[in-house]
């Protein structure tokens, strides 16, 4: 079952450094797919190894937003055999 997460800041920056936190449990995919949304230019995709980030941040990177800026997380994964977890917390 795929299960979709989304954040959003709820309110318009300009210039923003994204994290996501790792729990320290449930999170053992290599490949966990964030989107961020409202970057200059298009969305932004990146990849993080969870399992090497337990109960920690971990930077998604610094952008331009035009517009309120938005992370989306999905459980899908290219690797993607339904026994890697996806957690977020």
């Amino acid at each position: 079952m795929t299960i979709d997460g989304a954040w959003t800041l709820g309110r318009s920056v300009e210039w923003a450094r994204v994290f996501a936190h790792m729990p320290d449990t449930g999170a053992h995919t290599q490949q966990a797919h964030y989107v961020i949304k409202g970057v200059a230019g298009g969305d932004r995709h990146r990849y993080v190894n969870t399992r090497f980030s337990k109960n920690t941040w971990v930077e998604l990177g610094v952008y331009r937003f035009t517009g309120t800026p938005r992370v989306e997380l999905t459980n899908t994964t290219d690797d993607g055999t339904a026994d890697e977890d996806v957690a977020r917390a």
